[in-house]
């Protein structure tokens, strides 16, 4: 009878374990969800990594880590999201797509295009069909288009750089006379549609000429130009049309001094990292702006890139 009494406790902790374990997973699963700030990840990894110290069964194990890595790879931490997204890839399809992912950022981007087919593989396998929330196309035709311009790149050498805080960017950003200026957004003499977009407009030398990023109808951050008239006021803000449906969010505007070349951030469609610069002319006569081009590496690259 004790013996009986004995098993049935010890049955009794191994499931009260199991079902925590499954807790512990369904939790971070709809945290993560949810997850805003790095604290909020670091929160959850911190949990799920308490839990891998207990022992557990091998597929509770691997949902543990899945979610481990999803954690790490919001974190920046790739290292440790490789690891736990590794041991994760029999369980988890999607663990092949944040590899992926991670492969891009650090610019592998063949092995970052074998992730993407071993994600499809999986699912396919399992007979399941990319969610409707993961657009799987892009990612690869971005990581196929990066790999392009990377083969076309040289090696370069940067000669200096300035690290600062984000917000005091443009305070350190020194520009000759005849380039214009970047001014603070709060002195932009025209009213925005919604507070603006970003923190900086460009004015040009004569500071008659201006250029912002502002939101359409649509929500879409666009750029908008208005030149001072004659008697000091400045014309209606009028959108800079690049003759396309864009629904891609365009900031950090740029004028050379020939009055022709536009450089702008660009994230979207034809973007492959988050801001990617592209470059536009407009015709002197017709003030009509050509169809953008993305720059190409070195200047951009799988992260944020602009001015």
């Amino acid at each position: 009878m004790k013996n009986l009494f004995k098993y049935c406790i010890i049955t009794s902790m191994i499931l009260s374990a199991t079902s925590m374990s499954a807790s512990v997973v369904e939790d971070a699963e709809v945290s993560i969800n949810v997850a805003r700030t790095p604290e909020d990840y670091q929160e959850v990894l911190t949990m799920l990594q308490d839990e891998l110290k207990r022992k557990q069964k091998p597929n509770t194990a691997i949902d543990l880590k899945y979610w481990a890595g999803v954690a790490c790879f919001y974190l920046n931490k790739y290292d440790e999201a490789t690891a736990y997204l590794g041991a994760a890839t029999s369980r988890h399809a999607d663990a092949y797509r944040y590899l992926g992912k991670i492969r891009f950022v650090n610019y592998d981007f063949e092995a970052a295009l074998e992730a993407y087919d071993d994600y499809q593989a999986a699912l396919k396998k399992a007979k399941k069909s990319v969610p409707e929330d993961v657009d799987i196309e892009t990612e690869v035709n971005k990581t196929t288009a990066a790999q392009s311009m990377l083969d076309r790149v040289e090696s370069i050498v940067v000669i200096d750089s300035i690290n600062v805080p984000y917000e005091k960017f443009f305070s350190h950003y020194r520009l000759a006379l005849s380039a214009g200026q970047l001014c603070p957004l709060d002195e932009l003499p025209i009213k925005t549609q919604d507070g603006g977009i970003e923190q900086m407009f460009y004015a040009n030398e004569k500071d008659d000429f201006i250029l912002w990023a502002d939101v359409d109808s649509a929500l879409n951050s666009r750029l908008y130009e208005a030149s001072r008239l004659n008697d000091g006021t400045w014309q209606e803000p009028v959108l800079v049309d690049f003759g396309d449906d864009r629904s891609n969010y365009d900031a950090y505007p740029f004028m050379m001094s020939d009055g022709s070349t536009l450089y702008f951030a660009s994230r979207g469609e034809g973007s492959i990292g988050g801001y990617d610069i592209f470059c536009s002319n407009r015709d002197p006569e017709t003030h009509e702006y050509m169809s953008p081009l993305n720059v190409g590496m070195p200047y951009n690259s799988p992260y944020n890139d602009f001015m």
